[in-house]
């Protein structure tokens, strides 16, 4: 037996508490290890997401947007350059589905995003759109050949398209913005109080002192309300003044952080993330997750959508 050793676990479940549950039993089959061989083990939670709250009332808006917008349409080329993909593919598709709008979807979704925590506190809303070729898995070399050439991009503007379309309709009906926050209120319970999967991070370590950490973060909000005000007043010049504006405040804000800090930085060490996404033309709920790691950051393996907890 070595030294040390560490081991890398994953939890997932749709439901947050039963994803706590799991992780506490592995947690405990561990220390239980641990006593059988005469050995100490320590356990870190590095990453936790809840599974995604969906809202009808946004979803709905969404919905309409993406038919408005429509699906894509591939050229002759793309066609024959993904008729070469499919037959590298374990499962083939028709290609006529990347024009298609489906209805909308309430069932789990296939992956892990810290976006679903926000959809616990604000009401939120997301789409995918087709930018791999039909029958194509995640994490796959196909996958990253198609993102990066423009069946991708063309996927990515209906995306974009149909967020824009999206924000304009609730800009103008706040009685749609209304319906949502009453509907995230109901669906979360009035007894909802948010807590993080990841718990209260004790491990997290900044070089230096706390204090001038805390007075940078308060500089660079006042630099970022700085920023705002031009936007604010009637005349505004443009962008250029902007840059300008925002390259003298960043410079006026780094000669104040050195002066508290007596010319010393300090900086927050540097932590790995990893991400999922992908999909066709559709709309559904994410996934929650809980997840801790002490070496890379690895993909999150294939299994239903849920709650992901990582233990290492």
């Amino acid at each position: 037996m070595p030294d040390f050793a560490e081991s890398y676990y994953y939890v997932r479940n749709a439901d947050p508490e039963i994803v706590r549950s799991v992780m506490k039993r592995v947690q405990a089959a561990a220390e239980g290890a641990a006593m059988a061989t005469g050995t100490s083990v320590s356990f870190e939670a590095t990453g936790g997401v809840y599974a995604m709250l969906g809202n009808d009332a946004l979803a709905e808006v969404m919905q309409r947007s993406l038919k408005q917008v429509g699906g894509v349409t591939w050229s002759a080329p793309e066609n024959a350059w993904a008729a070469r993909i499919a037959g590298t593919l374990p499962t083939t598709r028709a290609m006529t589905q990347i024009a298609e709008v489906v209805p909308i979807s309430r069932a789990d979704g296939g992956g892990s995003t810290d976006v679903a925590d926000i959809s616990w506190v604000s009401p939120t809303v997301g789409l995918a759109t087709a930018t791999w070729v039909p029958g194509t898995p995640a994490h796959s070399w196909q996958a990253v050949a198609a993102s990066g050439m423009s069946i991708g991009f063309k996927g990515s503007v209906v995306a974009a398209k149909t967020l824009a379309l999206a924000a304009a309709t609730l800009f103008r009906d706040p009685a749609t913005l209304v319906s949502a926050k009453a509907e995230l209120l109901k669906r979360r319970g009035a007894d909802f109080r948010y807590r993080a999967m990841i718990g209260e991070r004790a491990g997290f370590h900044v070089r230096g002192d706390l204090r001038l950490v805390g007075s940078g973060l308060a500089q660079a909000g006042k630099c970022h309300a700085r920023l705002l005000e031009p936007l604010l007043k009637p005349g505004f010049s443009g962008l250029r003044r902007l840059r300008r504006r925002r390259f003298r405040l960043r410079d006026r804000q780094s000669r104040e952080l050195r002066a508290d800090r007596g010319g010393e930085r300090h900086q927050p060490e540097k932590k790995r993330e990893a991400s999922w996404s992908g999909g066709p033309h559709r709309l559904q709920p994410g996934s929650s997750a809980i997840g801790s790691s002490s070496s890379d950051a690895t993909d999150a393996p294939s299994s239903p959508s849920g709650t992901t907890l990582e233990m290492s």
